[in-house]
Order: C-alpha cells, then sequence, then structure tokens
C-alpha cells in the first residue's frame, strides 16, 4: 500500500510539473498589486520575464485610476485591449511615454462598445522601443495636464492628444461605475525584464505549493523505504 501511494504520488508530481511547466510558458501576465497609482510617480511598476501579455486588476470607486508601467518592445504591433469577462462593463484606456505625455486613447471603439481598445499600427500609436505607462480607468474620468484635459474624448475611437506637457491630475467624474478588468497586450514586456519570477497566477501558485509538496512526501518515503530495507 504504502508503495503505490508512493509511485502515485510520484506521478502526480511529474503532472504537476508538467502542468506548471505549460503555465509558465504560456500567457503570462502582471495582477494588480493593492491599488496601482494613477500618476507617474505612483504607476505600479510590473516585473517578470517577458513577454507581457496582459494585466489584470480592479477599479474600486468611481475615482479610483490604475497607472502601470510597461516597456513596449514593438511599436508596430503594440495593442492594448479590455478583454470580455470582467465586471468593470465601461473603461478608457490612455498610453503615456516615459515622460507622462499623451501617445493616444480610447474611450469607446464604437459608440456600441463600452470595453476600451488601443489599436496596433495607429498612426497616432507608440513609434519608439522603451518605456511607456497604460492607464484603465471608469468613464468619465480624463487625464490633465497644465489645467486641460489632454485628450479629444468628444468622439468614439482613438482619441489624439491635444494638449501637450505631462499628466498632472484627472478631471472629477460624477459615474459609480467599479469592477474588474483584463487588458490584453501585444508588443508588450514587463517594465522590468530582468528580475522576478514567471506571472504564474493563483492556480499555477496553487500547483507550484502541490509540486512541493508531493516531491518533499516522496522524497520521504523514499528514503524511509530505503532504511528498512535489507
Amino acid at each position: 500500500m504504502k508503495r503505490h501511494f508512493t509511485g502515485l504520488a510520484c506521478s502526480l508530481c511529474l503532472v504537476l510539473s508538467g502542468a506548471l511547466h505549460s503555465s509558465s510558458a504560456s500567457a503570462a501576465g502582471w495582477v494588480e498589486v493593492g491599488d496601482a497609482g494613477d500618476l507617474v510617480a505612483t504607476a505600479q511598476v510590473t516585473v517578470g520575464p517577458p513577454p507581457l501579455d496582459f494585466i489584470s486588476g480592479t477599479i474600486f470607486t468611481s475615482l479610483d485610476k490604475d497607472m502601470y508601467e510597461i516597456r513596449i518592445t514593438s511599436p508596430a504591433t503594440f495593442s492594448a485591449t479590455v478583454a470580455l469577462g470582467g465586471s468593470l462593463l465601461d473603461t478608457q484606456l490612455f498610453l503615456f511615454d516615459a515622460a507622462g505625455s499623451g501617445v493616444y486613447a480610447n474611450d469607446d471603439p464604437v459608440a456600441a462598445n463600452f470595453l476600451s481598445i488601443l489599436p496596433s499600427g495607429h498612426a497616432s500609436g507608440p513609434v519608439a522601443v522603451g518605456t511607456y505607462y497604460l492607464v484603465v480607468s471608469g468613464p468619465d474620468n480624463d487625464p490633465t495636464s497644465l489645467g486641460g484635459e489632454i485628450f479629444d474624448d468628444v468622439n468614439p475611437g482613438v482619441q489624439l492628444a491635444v494638449l501637450a506637457g505631462a499628466i498632472d491630475g484627472w478631471t472629477p467624474t460624477f459615474s459609480v461605475f467599479g469592477g474588474t478588468y483584463s487588458i490584453d497586450l501585444t508588443g508588450a514586456e514587463f517594465a522590468n525584464s530582468t528580475a522576478g519570477v514567471p506571472a504564474l497566477g493563483i492556480w499555477g501558485l496553487g500547483l507550484l505549493v502541490a509540486v512541493l509538496g508531493i516531491r518533499g512526501s516522496c522524497f520521504l518515503r523514499s528514503r524511509a523505504a530505503r532504511r528498512a530495507s535489507p
């Protein structure tokens, strides 16, 4: 019975190890830690091995904005898309360069779609490899510089920066929107890709704990079996 349990546990260990390897080799993302700030000085720095495939988090109140520092490695293919499935159903996306100046933004791709998209290959999109700041917010929460709104958000679709200067604040909003979100990314990496460990997600972390526990059990049982043998 003991030998059967040990063999079963070790086999399960191999299966979990394979699944864990597959999870780390597939989509890698950043999950908001605490509450990301809303200005360059308080932006949450993403850390992990490339590429950066998604960012997920929570808008806690209607006044909450989440800014993330990322690195764009392929400006021509960069895109950011709020994915279906989150409880934040009306979003805005903004991209700023390393100095905090507006690059492009999006409120509603079309009048009937409230989940924002920063498309790839757009004339107003990023043009250089480097550090950028991606921000997600609920509706009517708009970034400002020198007292004015940075982006022209009158019409649906991509918004252009109409005011120069670094972001220094946000307009007040009367919306009551909040909820979870996930943003799919292309052409991007973590802001710090030279430190940290693979972003395994919650289920990946659970697999890691299970693997370590089962491996420890296998080791102890194998050692006990060797000592008991003549």
